[in-house]
């Protein structure tokens, strides 16, 4: 993702109340930080996001952010995991094309 921890994680209850829309996810109790990773309450089991270290990707002048984020679902179904994730990719989308 072209992105920092500090954005990802900024963005990331917001994701995951989408991912879960039919039940209240207290975010900040159900998570737990281990080393680059978190692990999340959601609905049918656990979400398990590693983050990579932060890089950079130079574009001409340009410099972005980059992480390799990693999500394994325990508990959830395939289907259910799926659009989870269709559900956070959409959080973390910015305008453009």
């Amino acid at each position: 993702m072209s992105i920092s921890h500090a954005e990802f994680l900024r963005i990331l209850p917001l994701a995951i109340q989408r991912a879960t829309p039919q039940r209240s996810v207290d975010f900040l109790s159900s998570r737990r930080l281990e080393n680059h990773g978190l692990w999340i309450g959601v609905a049918g089991g656990w979400l398990d996001i590693e983050l990579g270290p932060e890089q950079s990707r130079r574009l001409a002048c340009l410099t972005l952010p980059r992480t390799m984020v990693v999500f394994h679902f325990y508990g959830p179904s395939r289907k259910r995991a799926e659009t989870m994730m269709e559900r956070i990719d959409s959080a973390y989308q910015r305008g453009g094309g």
